[in-house]
């Protein structure tokens, strides 16, 4: 499985918004966009992290598919969850945390690839025992478990919204 990753410089922007639509250009991307495919849901999630305001998606390609209304707002949900997912909160701790081992991006990367089926329990098992070296890291590991328990929630919302839209 590979990442997808945006390089605007060397590619030239592949997504733009304009007027609340959020368009990704797919045109370079294998297979068809669809929000079914884990790769395509995970760039579409990393192409609307950053944007504040979107009322619709377009997924330009071979053939366009567009996403409004319920389908976009659970899309906005898993954007919520991804952007906390690959957030890193130890950037304002320095870069000795950045490098950690223990540090939230280093628990979560193995997590991230799985998007969206993120095993919480695991992430905030590996938090709890992971051994603490110095007050620092105890606020570290306390912030991630607590990041942990956000993401539960958030993801068990998702599951009972679309279990309920499929009544």
């Amino acid at each position: 499985m590979f990442q997808i990753k945006l390089n605007r410089e060397k590619e030239g922007s592949r997504i733009s918004v304009k007027e609340g639509r959020l368009t990704i250009d797919c045109t370079r991307c294998p297979g068809p966009g669809s929000v079914e495919d884990r790769q395509c849901l995970t760039c579409i999630c990393d192409s609307a992290k950053d944007v504040s305001e979107i009322d619709s998606i377009m997924l330009h390609g071979v053939t366009d598919t567009s996403f409004q209304g319920d389908a976009l707002a659970l899309i906005r949900e898993l954007v919520s969850v991804y952007s906390v997912m690959t957030m890193d909160p130890g950037d304002r701790r320095g870069t000795r945390c950045r490098g950690c081992r223990n540090s939230y991006r280093r628990l979560t990367a193995d997590q991230i690839r799985c998007f969206p089926d993120v095993d919480t329990d695991l992430l905030k098992q590996r938090a709890m025992q992971t051994k603490v070296q110095n007050e620092v890291c105890e606020i570290c590991l306390s912030d991630s478990i607590r990041l942990f328990d956000h993401l539960q929630s958030m993801l068990s919302d998702i599951k009972s919204a679309t279990s309920a839209g499929c009544e």
